[in-house]
């Protein structure tokens, strides 16, 4: 039994948890990870899991913990993943080579086993696929500015670093900033632990707290936080660019350079689907052969939870629709509606 790889995963009560569910499934039904220990945290206090839920995490031999360890960003459920992460890493310090975290909205299509650290290997993360998103990211010709100043402090970064990276999607040359949604580290160097730490000391900085909850500066803390952990202490050599079958952004599949879009989900190791499994429009995009179509079919779409809102309705309705026959005609005509289109993860057109 492999013991050297292990995954930590976030689960909450709601549509958290047949993403978590499915995340763990996934991960068992790779063969080379059936022994890999996997370790699902509930790292808030709230509403207890559904006895279904806790029993599947149990026929999965997936490690359960209800713990309130997310005191200081209880409100901001991004920072969740921090405290998950840290948490995990100092259990597995010294029994893990490599530890790796997974949003919850990720899909193991393929046996991640290249992503194992190498010796000179301290990290592995995929850059953010878009700049523009949020516009967190920090061009590389232009002056630092006051919100990565901020995170410099807070990480004890002494000087920007001298190389950058580029963005997948638009092409944009930044200072390193990555996406967080799958993280892999030697559980051995803490980068977790010194990661609490340094969000927990921005909950301290005023810069930090009159930021607008609304903005993405504030909403992407959690991730250029991580980037600031780590040029903190790391190298260029030592933080290994994963590549994009180890984070594959499901919603901007068509965007994707030709040399980066797959030509199947079979290949896609981590696939962040970003939410939308709640619908089956995307599989009309993207090939995927058997027996992984057949797998997903038998599990999707993932039933969302219902809240009385209007884009939840519409969320509905979309999932409602995409299990009806001849997909892929009326697909063309909820991407032409307004409400619905925005449920779906390709423009009119496509």
């Amino acid at each position: 039994m492999d013991q050297k790889l292990g995954f930590v995963v976030v689960i909450e009560q709601g549509d958290l948890e047949a993403m978590a569910l499915l995340l763990v499934e996934s991960i068992r039904r790779q063969p080379s990870l059936q022994g890999c220990p996997i370790f699902v945290i509930q790292p808030r206090r709230g509403n207890t899991l559904s006895p279904n839920t806790l029993r599947q995490l149990t026929n999965n031999h997936a490690w359960y913990l209800n713990a309130d360890l997310n005191q200081v960003w209880r409100q901001h459920n991004l920072m969740n993943k921090v405290y998950a992460a840290a948490f995990i890493e100092s259990m597995v310090e010294n029994s893990l080579d490599t530890l790796i975290y997974l949003d919850s909205d990720i899909f193991v299509a393929a046996s991640p086993d290249g992503i194992r650290l190498k010796h000179d290997q301290m990290v592995g993360a995929a850059p953010i696929a878009e700049w523009r998103l949020g516009k967190v990211g920090q061009l590389v010709d232009e002056p630092l500015n006051d919100y990565w100043k901020m995170i410099y402090t807070a990480c004890l970064v002494k000087n920007p670093p001298d190389w950058h990276i580029t963005t997948t999607i638009d092409r944009r040359k930044i200072l390193p900033y990555f996406n967080t949604g799958v993280i892999a580290v030697r559980p051995s160097q803490a980068i977790f632990r010194q990661w609490r730490e340094n969000v927990e000391r921005l909950a301290t900085d005023d810069r930090s707290s009159r930021q607008a909850r609304n903005s993405g500066e504030f909403y992407f803390l959690e991730q250029a936080s991580f980037a600031g952990t780590l040029l903190a202490r790391f190298s260029q050599e030592q933080i290994r660019i994963l590549e994009h079958r180890y984070n594959y952004p499901l919603h901007a599949h068509h965007l994707l350079p030709d040399h980066v879009r797959a030509a199947a989900m079979n290949e896609i190791c981590f696939l962040h689907y970003h939410g939308h499994f709640t619908n089956l429009y995307w599989m009309d995009d993207i090939n995927i052969t058997e027996p992984l179509r057949g797998w997903l079919v038998s599990r999707l779409p993932l039933r969302p939870r219902l809240r009385f809102t209007s884009g939840s309705a519409a969320l509905y309705l979309s999932h409602l629709l995409s299990t009806f026959p001849l997909r892929p005609y009326h697909h063309r005509i909820v991407n032409r509606i307004p409400g619905l289109c925005r449920t779906v993860p390709y423009p009119a057109g496509r």
